[in-house]
């Protein structure tokens, strides 16, 4: 079973405002707005212990390296001790130039043959139900989202599903059943499969060629939401949106039918309250409760200081991290 995602429609929508000041005192930047030495690129965005926001970056001093917030402060990892730091890693050598550290919450990758800011990438346990490049099953088998294929570690040997194909990200949902998406060449589009454990299943196909799903995440109720761009580009148009499917029927939102600022969606993030955090190229962050009431946060009534929003992490305190496109790392208490 399959649905093949539409394309959109274009008509104009009104803007929403939103209180200025009460935001400006629940926002907190990890950068100085002034100064570009403190600016960085984060490629991976991930929670260490339930609490600990910990992310891999790509500094304006071309540098690459694995940080995490401390007493609200921004601290380097020795990213080349990790044993000597926590010694619940384990090591493994995956390939060439290319080595994982795992725990019992957390993956860590380091690819030397990567471009700078893929040097890094960290992936938490913690939160099946959001994707990510790297995810636990309910087996306590790891699996790897990668150029060639899906990779599954049970901790002592790998098996590999869908050999040639680029995946993005893995989730799971609320009866353990495996979704992964696809990054497809620029003539194809991508899709979504899902994995039983006994079968693989075509669940959805994007609208056109280049058009992918980037982020995917589950809601208590066990909707599958999503969101799609397209490789092309990344503006307010150029995406599909936002999907939400409840096991037989998909509920489409656009730029075009409801107050989403982008329908280019990078990633998504839903908090124990079922509030749907969606971070956009160029149209900032969304916020969409169960009413399908919308807040948007961008750079008319926050302190963010660029409209794109690359991960978002919802801590145990319900604080929303997120990572602003070559800016840094920000932190909104709402």
């Amino acid at each position: 079973m399959y649905l093949l995602l539409i394309a959109l429609i274009s008509c104009e929508k009104p803007e929403k405002e939103t209180d200025r000041n009460t935001i400006y005192n629940q926002w907190v930047n990890y950068f100085d707005e002034n100064n570009y030495k403190t600016y960085y690129h984060i490629s991976s965005l991930a929670m260490k212990n339930n609490s600990n926001i910990i992310f891999s970056t790509f500094g304006c001093v071309d540098t690459s390296t694995i940080m995490f917030i401390s007493n609200n402060d921004l601290i380097n990892y020795d990213s080349n001790q990790f044993s000597l730091i926590d010694e619940s890693f384990d090591f493994l050598c995956l390939e060439s130039e290319k080595v994982m550290w795992y725990s019992n919450d957390l993956v860590i990758i380091h690819d030397k043959n990567a471009i700078n800011c893929d040097y890094w990438s960290i992936s938490d346990f913690n939160y099946p139900k959001q994707s990510s490049k790297y995810k636990k099953d309910s087996y306590n088998n790891i699996w790897l989202a990668s150029i060639d294929g899906l990779k599954v570690f049970d901790g002592q040997n790998w098996e590999s599903y869908y050999k040639g194909y680029t995946f993005r990200a893995i989730c799971f949902d609320n009866e353990h059943n495996l979704y992964a998406s696809t990054l497809p060449d620029f003539d194809e589009p991508g899709v979504i499969l899902k994995y039983d454990y006994k079968t693989w299943d075509t669940l959805a196909i994007c609208s056109g060629k280049a058009k992918w799903v980037p982020c995917m995440d589950f809601d208590n109720e066990n909707n599958l939401w999503f969101g799609v761009l397209s490789r092309w580009a990344v503006t307010p148009k150029s995406g599909d949106g936002l999907y939400k499917y409840d096991g037989n029927n998909f509920t489409h939102f656009h730029i075009y039918n409801s107050e989403l600022p982008s329908n280019s969606i990078i990633d998504i993030a839903i908090d124990e309250y079922n509030n749907k955090w969606i971070g956009t190229y160029s149209g900032g962050l969304a916020k969409l409760n169960n009413n399908e009431e919308w807040k948007i946060f961008n750079t008319d009534n926050t302190p963010m200081p660029f409209n794109s929003i690359e991960h978002i992490i919802v801590d145990n305190e319900n604080n929303i991290w997120l990572a602003i496109q070559y800016y840094g790392l920000a932190k909104l208490m709402e």
